[in-house]
């Protein structure tokens, strides 16, 4: 699994498949493991769900390929808590694409948290090669919308009630061209603290 992804108000954590189960049957055990408070609304139903989902897609896939399919905890380093969730949906298809999806408690919403962790996972995912391409399918909460325009995705397809977004491999380094851009070996601490600046550093 790989290490802490650090930003500059944020860490995020993988969770690995012991861990996601304890989000779901003693939290307080996953709490004391990681060293941190979680918000007690960050695992809901919907999250539950999914966590299980991910459970059931891990046991069938190697270790080494779990980061991209466990959630990510989403920590803010001065309080040491817990405040949300992100990850992918799988590892990169055939096309070099995985959906990413994310949550966060409500007394952390509206801060730029989420940004902030999407953009790190963003440069995190474009490290390897076989990624090339991050989608957000039937988005249709407002403020998810907000988050993936702040962190330079676009808006590919409009429904009645939902849209899709998409950020690319080749968009991102053109637009980022000293985004430091190379392949991770596990595992690793990634450095994305510079990330409030433009041009993105990852720094290794």
């Amino acid at each position: 699994m790989t290490a802490d992804i650090l930003t500059p108000r944020l860490y995020l954590k993988t969770l690995s498949a012991a861990q996601l189960e304890l989000c779901l049957k003693n939290l307080p055990k996953l709490e004391a493991e990681l060293g941190i408070s979680t918000a007690k609304d960050v695992i809901d139903i919907n999250v539950t769900r999914a966590i299980n989902m991910k459970l059931a897609k891990m046991a069938e896939i190697a270790v080494e390929r779990h980061d991209w399919l466990s959630y990510w905890m989403i920590v803010v380093k001065s309080e040491g808590r817990g405040i949300g969730l992100i990850g992918f949906k799988g590892y990169p298809d055939a096309d070099g694409k995985t959906e990413v999806g994310y949550g966060i408690g409500a007394a952390y919403r509206n801060q730029g948290y989420v940004t902030e962790a999407l953009k790190a996972l963003t440069i995190w995912a474009f490290t390897f090669p076989e990624c090339r391409v991050l989608t957000a399918s039937a988005v249709s909460n407002p403020a998810s919308e907000k988050v993936l325009q702040k962190s330079g995705w676009k808006k590919v397809r409009q429904h009645a009630s939902s849209s899709d977004w998409e950020t690319s491999r080749i968009n991102f380094t053109s637009t980022h061209p000293s985004s430091g851009l190379k392949t991770i070996l596990y595992p690793i601490v990634m450095d994305v603290s510079t990330i409030d600046t433009m041009p993105f550093r990852a720094q290794y």
